[in-house]
């Protein structure tokens, strides 16, 4: 018994954690909303483009900085 009860304490802090970061994202999520911070989009097609560009920039400074090492 005593190594379930390790294993559900394990269980419950894994999950507080998660908790108190999902609380914390929100957060700042709504803080951006209440600031204007966001970009609507037009349609799906104008944000998946969107998306790509930014997928696109990410993997070239990967890249980059994979050449540099």
């Amino acid at each position: 018994m005593p190594t379930r009860n390790v294993v559900l304490c394990s269980y419950q802090t894994e999950n507080r954690i998660r908790l108190k970061v999902l609380r914390e994202a929100a957060r700042v999520g709504i803080d951006d909303l209440k600031a204007a911070r966001y970009r609507a989009f037009a349609s799906f097609a104008d944000l998946d483009s969107h998306l790509g560009m930014i997928a696109n920039r990410a993997i070239a400074q990967h890249r980059a900085n994979q050449k540099r090492n």
